[in-house]
């Protein structure tokens, strides 16, 4: 890791209940699937403001929801062809059941399928987020990660979630990648987090989303961890 003269970390400083609404307009559009874009647009614009550096840099988003209005439809296009696997086969005759289980098992087959494609949103989505953030020194990032490493990445956090509690160390592998990959002026992201910060730390959130009340606060402090564990230091 570079010396501490040449990294700057950062601090997440987002109210809790402004968080809350950004995240619950972004839930409701999603049963309107469109305005899923300009929804993350807005909570993207509320998470880079409450951003800041180590240094007293600023930042801010510029994205704007236009650019990606047809990434959700990318995103439930496993959810609508999975749903709609078992009614074709009963239309031609051939019973499906359309029990839990069995719309489970569609949707693993169909969501393998339909892994290039949404790996293909993936990386749209990433360039999108990254190329919208802009630091208060002026200095611009671009994300430089290819599709296949997208792809792979998914690929092998899809089979880390078989193992229970591996996917959180898979993750994490996942999110240095990225970050990695993250660069602009001479610098790059990195990640910090380890595996079991990220498990105990997201069975905790799961844990408070299910009282509900706590929700925001639990969201912030999630939230929180991931900026904390940013750090841009020189590139190699």
């Amino acid at each position: 890791m570079a010396p501490d003269h040449e990294s700057r970390t950062l601090s997440f400083h987002g109210g809790p209940l402004t968080g809350f609404g950004k995240t619950l307009v972004l839930v409701l559009s999603c049963f309107l699937v469109i305005p899923i874009a300009w929804a993350l647009a807005a909570f993207m614009r509320w998470f880079a403001n409450s951003v800041k550096s180590s240094d007293g840099t600023t930042l801010a988003f510029e994205g704007r929801g236009g650019r990606i209005w047809w990434l959700p439809l990318v995103w439930i296009l496993p959810s609508i062809v999975s749903s709609a696997v078992p009614l074709l086969h009963n239309e031609l005759g051939y019973y499906v059941s359309q029990s839990p289980g069995n719309s489970f098992f569609w949707g693993l087959i169909v969501g393998w399928v339909l892994l290039p494609l949404s790996s293909f949103a993936t990386l749209v989505f990433w360039r999108w987020v990254v190329d919208g953030m802009v630091p208060g020194c002026g200095t611009r990032f671009a994300f430089k990660g290819s599709y296949l490493g997208v792809l792979a990445w998914s690929f092998i956090v899809g089979l880390s979630m078989l193992t229970i509690v591996g996917w959180a160390w898979v993750s994490v592998a996942m999110y240095r990648w990225y970050w990695r990959n993250v660069e602009g002026g001479g610098s790059r992201l990195n990640f910090t987090g380890s595996g079991w910060q990220m498990l105990w730390r997201t069975i905790a959130f799961t844990l408070a989303s299910v009282l509900i009340v706590p929700i925001p606060w639990a969201q912030n402090w999630y939230l929180g961890w991931y900026v904390r564990c940013s750090e841009i230091v020189r590139a190699d």
